[in-house]
């Protein structure tokens, strides 16, 4: 059990060869949660007609491109707009939370890189 999952990664965990069922979470992050899906919750066009989603989202494949190389909208196309007091998950928007360590760059937030 975690507290958050996506949709399609708790389709994964529950695959047979892995926990066959079992996996749950507190917390579903449905495709809404994805910051560029077609049914995305955070800009309702009802809300803010002048909200151009499409330039928002080539800014963040812009900046996030070298930050994070193949993952510019997160890890596996995650698009997260998610971060907690602990750590921010990495399928969150690199331009929310990416060091610089590539390129010069100042995060908002900050995510510490686990130690295997």
């Amino acid at each position: 059990m975690s507290l958050f999952a996506t949709t399609k990664g708790l389709a994964v965990l529950n695959q047979p060869d892995l926990f066959d069922g079992k996996a749950t979470c507190l917390f579903e992050l449905d495709d809404s949660f994805k910051a560029f899906d077609a049914q995305q919750r955070y800009f309702p066009a009802t809300l803010a007609p002048e909200f151009d989603l499409s330039v928002f989202k080539a800014m963040a494949m812009h900046y996030g491109e070298p930050l994070q190389p193949g993952h510019a909208l997160g890890y596996r196309d995650g698009q997260l707009l998610l971060g907690f007091t602990h750590n921010t998950p990495d399928n969150t928007l690199p331009v929310f939370w990416n060091e610089g360590r590539t390129v010069p760059w100042a995060p908002v937030f900050v995510r510490y890189d686990k130690e295997y």
